[in-house]
């Protein structure tokens, strides 16, 4: 059987070999018995040539998702930390500490990584200045170098600023601006709705401007959820006065004005079915999509802009994307279908 493009149906396919390994990488290949090279060789990307999808060429079966998202990784990092108490430089100064205690005796390498993602989550969603980028910038390089000396030098020379940046990993994607901008594009939202992570998103702003709100649960072997807790908290149970449904054809004949899907559509195999069928339970679609560049091994898709307007004509939808002119300098984009 001929591999084909699900967004276009091209068969004109080439090889994408920009990957990022991560702890994702290191849970498959545990799960999978496989080394990183054999996994990455296995589950290897191609680009569609005629409409830019980057994709899986072979996708993990729904057993092994399921296992990495209620089981192996049950939690949602990213979302957990949108309402932590990490984001400050007592966190940052014992995450240092320990990158210098493991680094002594390096044998953890997997405790090792673990402590460099989590300062790289601090740093990359801080607010620095464009005078305090280069320094910013040699830290970073010497702690993935485990360069100890220069790590402690580096860190006197940057000013740490605690505010989040927009769409970083400790903002998410709750953003007053982005809310208005939707607000503008499609005539008002009464009833307001994500699929994805409850911690990340705009339902709590959606309630302040008076819309009933809604969240849908995805898949179990699509993202997180049915066991995404910290301590005995589930992010669920963050939610207030929203309906909660566990399947978007729950909505039934109930039409929402928009639905936000943010960094979710990356892990659906096909993501224009999952919009089709979106599209018969709302009017207007929001997109949050990471830009194209190195291919995480968890996401069966990169979403390019040329492959969001193909997806848009195939939906029979307009497409905005004028918003991104505001966070070109985040690693996000956002597209309105309506």
């Amino acid at each position: 059987m001929t591999l084909k493009c699900v967004i276009c149906n091209s068969k004109n396919l080439n090889n994408y070999t920009f990957i990022a390994q991560n702890r994702y990488t290191e849970e498959f290949s545990n799960l999978l018995k496989l080394s990183n090279e054999e996994l990455e060789r296995k589950y290897s990307n191609i680009i569609c040539s005629d409409c830019g999808f980057i994709f899986k060429k072979k996708w993990f079966l729904k057993k092994h998702l399921k296992e990495i998202y209620t089981k192996l990784v049950p939690s949602h990092p990213r979302g957990w930390d949108t309402i932590s108490k990490k984001f400050n430089i007592r966190y940052l100064e014992r995450q240092f500490k320990l990158l210098e205690k493991y680094n002594e005796n390096n044998k953890n390498v997997l405790k090792l990584n673990h402590i460099k993602r989590n300062i790289f989550g601090l740093l990359s969603s801080m607010q620095i200045s464009n005078s305090q980028k280069k320094k910013l910038d040699r830290l970073v390089l010497s702690i993935k170098k485990n360069e100890i000396k220069k790590i402690n030098y580096y860190k006197k020379k940057v000013n740490f600023y605690f505010k989040p940046k927009v769409f970083s990993r400790y903002a998410g994607f709750k953003d007053i601006n982005l809310f208005n901008h939707i607000n503008s594009k499609i005539g008002g939202i009464k009833k307001y709705g994500e699929i994805g992570c409850p911690l990340w998103g705009m339902i709590e702003m959606a309630k302040k401007k008076k819309c009933t709100t809604y969240f849908i649960r995805p898949e179990t072997d699509v993202f997180w959820g049915l066991n995404c807790k910290l301590g005995k908290n589930s992010c669920i149970s963050k939610l207030s006065n929203t309906k909660i449904l566990n399947k978007i054809n729950n909505l039934n004949k109930t039409k929402l004005d928009y639905i936000g899907v943010y960094n979710l559509l990356d892990h659906y195999s096909n993501p224009l079915k999952f919009l089709n069928r979106a599209f018969k339970f709302t009017r207007s679609i929001g997109i949050i999509t990471e830009k194209t560049g190195k291919m995480p091994i968890q996401h069966h898709n990169l979403l390019s802009s040329k492959t969001i307007k193909k997806i848009a004509l195939k939906c029979k939808k307009k497409i905005d994307s004028s918003f991104n002119k505001k966070i070109k300098d985040t690693e996000y984009n956002f597209y309105l279908l309506h």
